[in-house]
């Protein structure tokens, strides 16, 4: 049985967006007004429901679940992954970024220590927001990662929403 967690702000089967602008805009994820801690927790939601999403889809589609023979396809993907696309195409690029480095501490590429430097080689590593959002939508386990970087954070004692604080600049 998987956890269920609704972070503040966010409402179990609703459109995120919509909760947080009515008008289903983006304007509140861009200004920074989520902050990373709820972000990280509403991803990690839509990893677990994705992930039940394809252990009830898998089997009706593939005889051989869980093993997909090449050539299969897994079409169409599950509605938690286009939603999760929405929410991370709709940042800015530096809470992109700051999730992929709690992946990494998830994936222990390296302590907490010298973060900063750390951060500037992911932004180098991906070069743009997309390459960095198909990445995460890619991970199969993102809401695990997420949850052992976070708790990598907790344990040194960094407070994961003053992260490598400093303004968030907008994507146009």
């Amino acid at each position: 049985m998987s956890r269920r967690y609704v972070g503040p702000g966010f409402q179990s089967g609703k459109d995120p967006l919509r909760q947080i602008d009515p008008r289903g805009g983006v304007s509140a994820w861009r200004e920074g007004a989520v902050k990373l801690s709820e972000l990280a927790q509403e991803v990690i939601r839509l990893d677990e429901e994705r992930s039940e999403y394809w252990e009830t889809e898998l089997p009706k589609r593939h005889s051989d679940s869980p093993l997909v023979k090449p050539g299969e396809d897994l079409e169409p993907p599950a509605p938690q992954e286009a939603q999760l696309r929405k929410i991370l195409m709709a940042l800015p690029e530096d809470m992109i970024y700051k999730l992929i480095l709690i992946v990494y501490l998830g994936l222990e590429y390296f302590g907490t220590q010298a973060l900063a430097e750390r951060f500037e080689e992911i932004k180098d590593e991906f070069g743009n927001p997309e390459s960095a959002v198909s990445f995460l939508v890619g991970i199969g386990s993102l809401g695990y990662l997420l949850t052992e970087g976070l708790a990598r954070l907790n344990q040194d004692k960094i407070d994961v929403d003053k992260l490598l604080r400093k303004p968030a600049r907008a994507r146009k």
